[in-house]
């Protein structure tokens, strides 16, 4: 037996069950592919706003178009990942289950300007 506030009491609170640590782990890489996409929003609006600039716009047209189209996909992700966060913090998500979005979210943000991703690029079935 062991008092709350000795130093083994303590030291045994900071413990965490398995299930907090991955449910934690699960909201620290949520968090950090969120301030990714957030800077590559912003990188992408600071370019848009450069093209746009003087007479560049009518002939950076298809460009500017290509880079709100990744802005509109980026804030897509970046809405549907905080609503992930919040149901795993509430544990109403399972861990296991946003794993597995893991891997596409690494290869999305990878290979998002490539051709043939776009081409094949469905976000409808991305967080089923």
């Amino acid at each position: 037996k062991t008092k709350t506030y000795s130093k083994e009491g303590l030291a045994r609170g900071e413990q965490l069950d398995p299930a907090e640590k991955a449910r934690r782990a699960c909201i620290k890489w949520i968090g950090e592919y969120i301030e990714k996409l957030n800077q590559l929003v912003e990188d992408r609006d600071v370019e848009i706003e450069r093209l746009s600039a003087g007479k560049g716009k009518k002939t950076n047209k298809h460009v500017i178009d290509d880079y709100n189209q990744f802005v509109a996909n980026h804030k897509f992700h970046i809405n549907k990942l905080e609503g992930i966060m919040r149901l795993v913090n509430n544990d109403r998500l399972d861990v296991d289950t946003v794993e597995s979005i893991k891997e596409d979210l690494d290869y999305y943000i990878e290979s998002y300007e490539d051709q043939d991703y776009q081409q094949a690029y469905d976000e409808e079935y991305f967080y089923d």
